[in-house]
């Protein structure tokens, strides 16, 4: 049972949502990845009920390689009731060694207490949605594979979405249906078109023992430890970590990419040609590239939009989550963790404005949210400036280079965050806008650099 959280007393989520007071909102969520089950499982755990969720895809494989996990994500109560604990079924516990002194346990179970209340932690995508899906379920959600959303609808009193014809209501409807969303065409009342990032990236992952045949990379899974190495190029970097105790091990390579953008993102990618971009970098990337089989890699174009206007659909029953509201690049390290700081944020205002008043509920949520999601896409493209500019190649600071660890990003708790901004959200929003004719709603602005509940410098080394 855990022994902390709001939660503590409770050994499972079931029980959990078995004791929430219920608030009757019926919520539909179209599209079954983090950030919509995320939603769902916070949903769950607020009261609300019932909830549904759609996702196209008949059958859910063990596809892609890793993600990360970051503690401000970690801190969402849905990592911490299962019975067997969340967390312990991704994370590898951390090890003991022999001649452990006393100060050096301390220190070990320390850090393990740190990690399980505030989990930071890379997982392979299908194993950590896994554990989200079977949670999803096994707290009273509704998840139906499979089914195309063909439209949406709202009205003042509920939003709906069309299934073969068939038009299916609730009180809301949360589009957390990536990058490619037909939800955020209502919510615009316009088809956004996707931009070239100007990169592209490889991304592979496969069994840990094809690094260990190899004695010139066989140090990057040395004694089972995992750990993630990053190089940097002219205009490209290279990130490798071994996963599951380097039974498993990753790559990808974020590089220069000039074609044109389509809506079709991901392709099987060529070993060959993966190693043409890596043709003048050190023989630790060749050899690592090599490794990998043939059908272990894809080549994944990164497209970008610039930001919304809005993420609330006129009415205010259909809001946008992760992907289909804000995508972020892969430097940003936030990409799911945000998702999930929207899904828990959205169970809250939820909860406090009540079933009368979910239009205030969306668009408070959407103030609370924006400008910290602005700022931190932003992070992640100084991270991508700062590794690739030009530079002495041969004498690089590692202090320069370092990915940023704002305690205003990482320390943050979206869910008390939410309770805590609600009603001065809730105020704000009243003020731009009346709610009984509302045609538009009136975006957040778009700075100071603000990532948590109070302004924070997110420059970093140069």
């Amino acid at each position: 049972m855990p022994s902390y959280g709001p939660y503590k007393n409770f050994k499972t989520g079931r029980e959990a949502v078995d004791a929430a007071p219920k608030t009757g909102i019926s919520v539909i969520i179209v599209g079954a990845g983090i950030g919509g089950l995320t939603c769902a499982v916070e949903c769950a755990l607020a009261g609300h009920g019932p909830i549904t969720v759609y996702e196209s895809v008949k059958k859910f494989a063990r596809l892609g390689d890793t993600i990360g996990i970051m503690p401000n994500a970690g801190s969402i109560k849905i990592w911490r009731y299962d019975g067997v604990h969340i967390v312990d079924q991704i994370m590898v516990p951390l090890k003991a060694h022999d001649g452990e002194t006393a100060e050096e346990i301390q220190q070990r179970e320390e850090q393990e207490k740190q990690l399980r209340e505030n989990p930071a932690f890379d997982a392979h995508r299908g194993d950590l949605h896994q554990v989200l899906l079977d949670y999803a379920v096994s707290v009273g959600v509704e998840v139906k594979q499979g089914i195309n959303v063909s439209a949406y609808e709202e009205t003042a009193t509920g939003a709906s979405v069309i299934i073969n014809g068939e038009r299916h209501t609730a009180d809301l409807v949360i589009g957390a249906d990536g990058v490619k969303s037909k939800a955020r065409e209502i919510v615009l009342g316009y088809v956004d078109a996707p931009k070239s990032s100007g990169y592209a990236i490889y991304r592979a992952f496969f069994d840990g023992d094809l690094i260990r045949k190899d004695p010139l990379i066989a140090h990057l899974v040395e004694d089972h430890v995992d750990q993630r190495n990053v190089f940097l190029f002219p205009d490209c970097h290279f990130i490798c970590a071994g996963v599951k105790d380097t039974k498993e091990f990753s790559w990808v390579m974020t590089h220069k990419d000039e074609a044109d953008v389509t809506e079709s993102w991901t392709a099987p990618g060529k070993i060959e040609d993966a190693l043409k971009v890596a043709s003048g970098f050190c023989d630790i990337v060749k050899h690592v590239i090599a490794a990998t089989p043939p059908d272990g890699l894809l080549d994944w174009k990164l497209v970008y939009r610039d930001p919304l206007p809005t993420w609330v659909s006129p009415q205010g029953r259909i809001a946008l989550l992760g992907d289909a509201a804000h995508p972020f690049l892969p430097t940003s390290i936030q990409g799911a963790s945000q998702s999930m700081e929207d899904g828990a944020t959205i169970s809250q205002v939820l909860r406090l404005a009540g079933k009368e008043d979910v239009p205030l509920a969306l668009r408070s949520y959407q103030d609370i949210r924006y400008d910290r999601v602005r700022n931190t896409q932003l992070l992640g493209e100084q991270v991508r400036n700062t590794w690739h500019k030009p530079r002495d190649w041969d004498n690089i600071d590692p202090e320069s280079v370092k990915l940023p660890h704002s305690p205003a990003l990482f320390g943050h708790d979206a869910t008390a965050h939410a309770i805590a901004e609600f009603p001065a959200a809730a105020e704000r929003v009243r003020d731009r806008f009346s709610m009984k004719d509302v045609k538009e709603v009136e975006p957040a602005k778009d700075a100071p650099m603000d990532v948590g509940g109070a302004t924070a410098a997110v420059a970093i080394a140069a």
